[in-house]
């Protein structure tokens, strides 16, 4: 499954650049842009594990900043009944809460 989504990100990049589209949409490129550039040097192989790695890596990393965050939050009382004070002034309890709100 992750190889099939690796596989499809590739894809998509190799032909968005042959349509000229050489950067992300902030006009820089990214790790998967720069890979690309030296792709002619790598075998595809190296290029799948190359994307696997880095979605596993960012993966990772975001979880466990989540799960350090929601921790300290636990482990402060005072943290967590200010978050919750917050929250109950700025959202109106009468509505579902949604990304937009």
């Amino acid at each position: 499954m992750l190889d099939d989504f690796c596989d499809k990100l590739i894809d998509q990049r190799l032909e968005e650049r042959k349509e000229g589209l050489k950067m992300n949409e902030n006009g820089r490129m990214d790790m998967l842009d720069v890979f690309l550039n030296y792709r002619s040097e790598r075998k595809d192989d190296e290029l799948e594990q190359f994307s696997r790695d880095m979605f596993i890596i960012g993966t990772d990393t975001s979880s466990s900043t989540v799960e350090w965050g929601m921790t300290e939050i636990l482990r402060k009382p005072e943290i967590y009944k200010k978050i919750v004070s917050e929250l109950d002034q700025r959202i109106d309890s009468s509505k579902k809460l949604t990304l937009q709100n």
